[in-house]
């Protein structure tokens, strides 16, 4: 057995030079290093004893090299072998306590911290909300809005957004249903093409065995199927050349109609008359679609038109085309949302109503450098406090509410004073059918009550034409959607993405469409800020988010979001340039908002800074459980918790911990007395950190629910705005995240 463990080393080189040498027998197992142990070469440096650290097996031989008298060496024996406790010892375990290995560290305890964060609304439940559509839902709204923002899409790709707007309204809506153009572009020629879709919807029949009604929702709900599934290219839109005839067909409406006269028995329902009527429109449509002809004039004023049919008691449909004024400005002018010179204004009397706002907005005119108007008696107001999106959706807002307050709109019952419905559709997106059916429920509770704490929904966004093996960009935002969405329903803290939002807007009886705002800069005079009329502003102006931005006022504001997990509206992809471009656009939106919100003094930014400061504390905590060598708590250290108490508690459980250890591994520890100190430190620490994480969520659990007994319970209000529910806490931790 012992021949079998021998080696015989027959070397091709010399090991040293004549003289004292040692010469020292290493075995290693080639499989642990890399390349099999072949990057060793001949009379490299290696490292000093003890070798038991890399070798399986040690042995050495000393002696004079290449002498025949042999005189006595340290540590080796008169038979000429290197002495064992030379080659072998402790190995002294290698700690790594370097600066970049603590950065790496640092940067892991961060990356824990903001996954706990956005993983942490998980714990909760969803919020309970009605399951099924019910028409009396919409007895608890004033009305119901579709809005279409677009600034430079064609004609082909709004048509088919307001044919998808249309073809959702929920059945038999007990509330005015509103599609609402809002043409950023101020572009005559999709004016004209939206009165021409309102020429063909008064050519529908209203007869038939069915109401007007139902042939309208048949005709949208059949043309939405026919055009759901298209893309840019399709309509040309930012590409080359004509539309195929197929495709015109299917989106002027001719193809709907051979699908109703062969399918759904309209060849036999209506006569030739009413059918050869709608073909006419059909082909009028067509016509307008294939004039590319733009045009543009007075942009400087509004420019609205209103749709509804010729029997008002007949649909609940009504259309709106909206042009907010777009007056050239001055280039050398730095764009204000104040009135300052270059601007453009209006004036506002003392004793201005609603119905006097467009009448107004129609007198604007420029403030000229050393012109300045500064009447007393009256009150300047900006005509464009916002030159994006968000301007014209509170321009559209501000003027359904207006539209409402009409006598010949008004109810004259409880719906006068109900809040209502403001979903947004951009241009390139389409709501589909079952829209409305599935967002209204998420509005009320379970017994059809309407929820006045639920601000507002959110469905995906979704691009046929993107399927996820190919969508590298991705455009469907599937990451956001499919994850962190679903998490952060369970706390109605989803963040609104524009398009496929429906908001729920209220304002009280007698709200005028202006208010009042600090201006963000100071009067060169007086330095100081002071007070101006603007136009109400019910969605966020002041940065590139307005979706982010609104949604985190209605987290400050105590209201929640529900999240749609369905594809309730088919969009067409940006070219990867424009995707790319919006994603910047969405990044440097984001750093304005942080910067907006956390250096502000607005209402209920505070929770925001308390949550921060609490997630701060949090990584603190990991820090110092990382860097920490002992159990002592740091109440002790402050003298906030005595230390004979702390040594009652500590040191029975220590010692419980210790046995355990070694109990489990006894033999290890034995031999290595230092590294069971440090697991029983190390473990002590994890779990006093995790008893001290619980009681302090404990005791701020108590103190909100505290709140809650207080404020919804006994109906108190405090003169400060704070959470009352621990799933507030979970929206405010998601806000602070997006931030």
């Amino acid at each position: 057995l012992n021949q079998q463990n021998r080696l015989e080393i027959e070397p091709g080189w010399c090991y040293g030079m004549q003289g004292p040498m040692y010469l020292v027998a290493c075995a290693v197992n080639s499989t642990l290093y890399e390349n099999g142990f072949t990057r060793f070469t001949a009379g490299q440096q290696a490292a000093p004893p003890p070798f038991n650290d890399r070798c399986m097996a040690v042995s050495g031989r000393c002696a004079h090299a290449c002498q025949a008298e042999q005189s006595p060496m340290a540590n080796c024996t008169a038979g000429g072998f290197i002495k064992q406790s030379t080659l072998v010892g402790d190995v002294t375990a290698e700690k790594n306590q370097s600066p970049p290995v603590w950065l790496f560290c640092y940067v892991l305890l961060i990356g824990f911290a903001v996954k706990a964060v956005m993983l942490c609304p998980g714990i909760f439940s969803p919020y309970p909300h009605c399951r099924r559509y019910d028409p009396e839902l919409t007895q608890s709204l004033r009305y119901i809005v579709v809005c279409v923002p677009s600034a430079g899409e064609n004609k082909c790709t709004v048509l088919r957004n307001v044919i998808g707007a249309i073809g959702c309204m929920p059945k038999e809506c007990r509330c005015r249903y509103h599609v609402t153009f809002v043409d950023e572009g101020h572009r005559a020629e999709q004016k004209v093409t939206f009165l021409k879709l309102g020429a063909l919807i008064e050519r529908i029949p209203n007869l038939g065995g069915s109401t007007y009604e139902e042939n309208v929702m048949q005709w949208f709900q059949t043309w939405v199927e026919e055009t759901k599934k298209m893309d840019l290219a399709k309509f040309k839109d930012g590409y080359p050349g004509e539309v195929d005839q197929a495709i015109m067909d299917r989106i002027c409406g001719r193809t709907t109609l051979k699908i109703l006269k062969s399918q759904q028995g309209w060849a036999n329902r209506f006569n030739k008359q009413a059918l050869d009527a709608i073909e006419a429109a059909i082909g009028e449509l067509e016509t307008d679609l294939r004039n590319l002809k733009k045009e543009k004039k007075d942009v400087f004023r509004d420019d609205v038109a209103d749709w509804e049919p010729r029997q008002r008691d007949s649909l609940a449909l009504r259309m709106h085309y909206l042009a907010r004024a777009k007056p050239m400005e001055d280039e050398r002018t730095i764009k204000a949302q104040h009135v300052a010179p270059g601007t453009w204004y209006y004036k506002l009397p003392m004793n201005a109503e609603n119905n006097d706002w467009l009448r107004l907005r129609a007198s604007a005119k420029e403030m000229v450098y050393g012109l300045e108007d500064d009447d007393p008696n009256m009150n300047n107001v900006p005509l464009r406090t916002s030159r994006g999106k968000a301007g014209g959706l509170n321009f559209a807002e501000n003027y359904l509410s207006i539209y409402a307050d009409k006598p010949e709109n008004v109810y004259g019952d409880d719906r006068d004073g109900a809040p209502c419905l403001f979903a947004i559709c951009d241009a390139r997106h389409q709501f589909q059918t079952d829209f409305f059916h599935t967002t209204i429920p998420y509005f009320f509770y379970e017994d059809m009550e309407l929820n006045p704490y639920v601000g507002f929904t959110q469905c995906p966004q979704f691009f046929h034409e993107m399927q996820d093996k190919l969508d590298y960009l991705d455009n469907n935002n599937a990451q956001f959607f499919r994850l962190n969405c679903m998490i952060r329903n369970c706390c109605g803290g989803v963040s609104s993405c524009g398009t496929n939002g429906t908001w729920m807007i209220r304002h009280p009886d007698g709200d005028l469409v202006w208010e009042q705002e600090k201006r963000r800069v100071r009067d060169t005079e007086t330095k100081r800020k002071s007070k101006e009329y603007v136009e109400r502003r019910t969605f966020h102006e002041s940065c590139k988010v307005e979706d982010t931005a609104s949604s985190l006022q209605q987290v400050l504001r105590g209201r929640r979001s529900q999240f749609i997990n369905r594809r309730l509206s088919f969009g067409m992809a940006k070219n990867p340039v424009d995707y790319l471009a919006a994603v910047q656009r969405w990044a440097e939106g984001g750093v304005v908002l942080s910067m907006q919100t956390f250096f502000s003094a607005h209402k209920g930014v505070y929770m925001l800074w308390v949550t921060f400061l609490f997630f701060i504390c949090f990584m603190i905590s990991l820090f110092r459980l990382v860097n920490k060598t002992d159990t002592e708590w740091v109440a002790v250290q402050w003298g906030l918790v005595d230390q004979s108490f702390f040594d009652s508690i500590m040191n029975p459980f220590v010692q419980w911990l210790r046995s355990f250890g070694m109990i489990a591994n006894s033999e290890y520890f034995r031999h290595h007395p230092k590294l069971l100190e440090d697991y029983v430190t190390m473990l002590a620490q994890f779990v006093t950190w995790v008893i001290s994480l619980v009681l302090i969520l404990v005791v701020i659990f108590l103190f909100t629910e505290l709140l809650k007994l207080v404020q919804r319970v006994f109906g108190c209000k405090l003169p400060f705005v704070w959470p009352d529910e621990m799933r507030w806490w979970g929206r405010l931790l998601i806000s602070m995240d997006n931030l």
